[in-house]
């Protein structure tokens, strides 16, 4: 039964993700971002995978700080490190063999990525961490999350093709 209610809070965790990019302010994304990761660290504590449980705190709280990047105390390159720091900590703490590496290389990679300025960049790190997260959650029986990182992963794909590719294409001069 809490397998079955798992499941039913990662569906309902991954439509927030899906309804948050459809929302016309940034605050609003965030909103339903983080009640996306809030609702995912229930999830994986039911499904007893700790590592993700924890990792998910660490994003919901990193998201809050990240939002508020344009105030001096949210605008310090110290975050992505101290970030960095907890999530290695976290997959240590909460270690269940290899599979742990996973998440915690992926939460080590959005950390720092998600600081950056550069949208193409913060693209390209995600790729790999939507695939870590991936494994980790099909090996985990995280269904839910498994459909999140791969809708994440074409959204990513999409992206790079329509504005990074395809934006150098426009550039070339006409012959």
């Amino acid at each position: 039964m809490i397998f079955w209610i798992a499941q039913i809070i990662g569906v309902i965790a991954l439509l927030m993700v899906i309804v948050s990019f459809q929302q016309r302010t940034q605050k609003r994304i965030m909103f339903f971002q983080l009640f996306s990761t809030a609702l995912f660290v229930v999830h994986f504590s039911l499904l007893g995978l700790y590592t993700g449980s924890i990792l998910n705190a660490v994003a919901f709280f990193r998201s809050l700080v990240y939002y508020n990047k344009d105030k001096k105390w949210g605008n310090t390159p110290l975050w992505p490190a101290v970030f960095t720091a907890v999530s290695v900590v976290a997959g240590i703490v909460t270690w269940d063999g290899a599979l742990s590496l996973l998440p915690m290389l992926a939460m080590v990679l959005s950390s720092v990525s998600t600081w950056l300025s550069s949208a193409k960049l913060v693209r390209i790190f995600n790729l790999p961490g939507s695939a870590m997260w991936m494994v980790y959650n099909f090996a985990g029986q995280s269904y839910p999350g498994a459909v999140t990182e791969i809708i994440s992963t074409v959204s990513v794909i999409v992206g790079i093709i329509r504005l990074d590719l395809r934006k150098n294409k426009d550039v070339t001069p006409n012959r």
